[in-house]
C-alpha cells in the first residue's frame, strides 16, 4: 500500500538576516547595491519561442534553458546571501533546518525576481521535506508570451514552456542547501499549455545522500 503524500503550506518558514527578518524590499535593495539586472520576462519570453526555431525542437530548446536557469539561480542564491544573510548550510546543523530556512528565503526571494505579489507564490512541502511545490499564479513569462499574442501558437505545441523559472529554481535550491544534496526541479503544470488554468506549478525533488 503507498501511503498519500501530505503537504503543508510554507509560508511561515523562517527567512533571516543575522539581525532580522529579510523581506522582499531588502532583497531588492541587495539587487540594487549590485547593480543586478535581470532579463525582462518578454525577452525570456521571445527567447523561449525562438529557441525552437533555432535547434529545430523542442526539447533542446527546453534542456537549454533549463541549464541557463539554473546557472542563474545559483548566481542569484550567491548574491542574496553574499555579506548579507548566512546560507541555511551555514547557520544550521541539521539539515531540515537547513532546508526549512532555504524555503522561507526562497519564497521572499521569488518576490523579488518574479515582480508578483506575495499572494500569487504559494509554496507547499512535502511534511518529510523532500518535495517542495510552487505555483506561480500569473506566471510573468507565460503572461509576456500571451500578450505578444503566441498563446494559440503555443497551445497547439502543448509544452510548457516556463523551463527558465526550472532551472532556476533547481540551482538556487542546490546552491543554497548543499550538504550534497541532489536536486531536480520540474514543471508539472504550465499556463501555456493548458488555457484552462492561470498558473504555473513547479515541483523540486530533494535527493538526500545515503
Amino acid at each position: 500500500m503507498v501511503l498519500k503524500e501530505k503537504w503543508i503550506d510554507a509560508e511561515k518558514f523562517p527567512n533571516t538576516y543575522p539581525g532580522g527578518i529579510m523581506g522582499r524590499k531588502d532583497a531588492r535593495k541587495i539587487f540594487e547595491q549590485y547593480k543586478v539586472t535581470f532579463v525582462p520576462s518578454h525577452l525570456l519570453g521571445f527567447l523561449s519561442y525562438s529557441l525552437t526555431s533555432v535547434f529545430g525542437d523542442m526539447e533542446r530548446s527546453r534542456k537549454t534553458l533549463y541549464h541557463i536557469g539554473r546557472q542563474i539561480g545559483r548566481m542569484v542564491e550567491e548574491l542574496l546571501t553574499y555579506g548579507k544573510v548566512e546560507r541555511p548550510a551555514e547557520k544550521f546543523n541539521d539539515l531540515n533546518d537547513v532546508i526549512r530556512n532555504h524555503i522561507g528565503n526562497l519564497r521572499v526571494g521569488l518576490e523579488a525576481i518574479t515582480g508578483l505579489p506575495g499572494d500569487n507564490i504559494i509554496m507547499r512541502v512535502t511534511e518529510d521535506l523532500n518535495k517542495i511545490r510552487i505555483r506561480l499564479i500569473e506566471c510573468p513569462l507565460c503572461t509576456s508570451l500571451k500578450s505578444m499574442g503566441y498563446r494559440e501558437v503555443i497551445w497547439k505545441i502543448n509544452e510548457p514552456m516556463c523551463d527558465f523559472y526550472s532551472g532556476l529554481f533547481a540551482g538556487w535550491t542546490e546552491h543554497s542547501i548543499r550538504n550534497n544534496i541532489g536536486v531536480e526541479c520540474k514543471e508539472t503544470r504550465c499556463q501555456m499549455a493548458d488555457k484552462h488554468i492561470n498558473f504555473c506549478e513547479f515541483l523540486i525533488t530533494l535527493k538526500r545522500p545515503e
